[in-house]
């Protein structure tokens, strides 16, 4: 007997987007009477309305504290599923991302898994310089899981019993799936890489989104490491080996099998170069700039 699932979608401002993950989440595989779809509306201009006609159940909340994490907190607290997955709004899902993703827990009741994040390409003979980055760069489960012992939550699942003993997801004020990595490590609970439980989130069309993504990255990061002694000169070098990684990553594009030709491969280095040298102007003004250093970080997309 198939159990219960509740999916959990935090939402802010990404109604077009949302559409097109709901549509993929009736396409599953698994039986859709048995799934149900909770999605968390974070303070957007237009509250999203999307019509049940095929799961079991679903949900349209509000949460008005900041953060995908307090919003996943509330749809948790309001379900009632046996599993939780946990899907962004701006991303899509295989037909067997439920499925599979319950075959592996299945087998191990306590695991947590991180599945694996594809980057879709949509016109293969005009890839653009973000596509071209983020097929290498972006997204790297399998890395997070085996060397940093966490999962990025866009694409998560846990049982109800495994999620209520690591506890909810924290705010904005620190990186929430590092943080939350952290606690289930702490209560013995390891992550598990599914490479069979996948989503698709579409590459950046633009450059900015990914700077808001870095700025947000950097302040968690510095948050990390502000109390401990010399913090602005480790800071200060860290900038410096940001800046050091472009040559070092530019030969991980060249050698790469993702990406075909000359042309794709020097797109994806001309977008590494672009990114990195912001991600260190961003970190050395932090260093220089107090005010600029205690700004508080805001949501935005991953």
């Amino acid at each position: 007997m198939s159990p219960i699932v509740s999916i959990i979608i935090p939402h802010l401002n990404q109604n077009d987007a949302l559409d097109k993950c709901i549509s993929t989440l009736r396409l599953q595989t698994y039986p859709l009477k048995k799934l149900e779809v909770i999605i968390i509306d974070n303070g957007s201009l237009a509250i999203p309305s999307i019509k049940n006609d095929v799961f079991k159940d679903l949900l349209i909340l509000s949460e008005d504290t900041p953060g995908p994490g307090p919003a996943r907190n509330t749809g948790v607290a309001s379900s009632n599923g046996e599993y939780l997955f946990f899907i962004d709004a701006d991303c899509t899902a295989d037909k067997d991302w439920i499925s599979n993703g319950i075959f592996a827990l299945s087998n191990d009741r306590t695991a947590i898994l991180g599945g694996d994040v594809k980057i879709p390409i949509f016109d293969k003979e005009s890839i653009t310089s973000l596509e071209a980055y983020e097929m290498i760069f972006a997204y790297q489960q399998e890395n997070y899981i085996i060397k940093q012992g966490f999962s990025g939550s866009g694409n998560l699942a846990a049982s109800r019993f495994v999620f209520d003993q690591v506890g909810p997801f924290p705010g904005i004020e620190v990186a929430e799936d590092r943080a939350w990595g952290a606690q289930a490590l702490a209560k013995g609970y390891n992550f598990t890489y599914c490479s069979s439980m996948i989503i698709y989130h579409p590459a950046r069309e633009e450059f900015s989104e990914l700077f808001q993504k870095w700025a947000r990255h950097s302040r968690h990061d510095f948050a990390e490491l502000e109390s401990k002694k010399w913090a602005l000169v480790k800071w200060f070098w860290r900038a410096l080996m940001v800046l050091g990684s472009i040559p070092i990553h530019s030969l991980k594009v060249i050698t790469s099998d993702r990406l075909k030709g000359i042309g794709q491969k020097s797109k994806a280095i001309a977008a590494l170069a672009i990114i990195r040298l912001y991600r260190v102007g961003f970190m050395l003004r932090m260093v220089f700039n107090k005010n600029f250093r205690n700004q508080t970080v805001s949501w935005n997309k991953d």
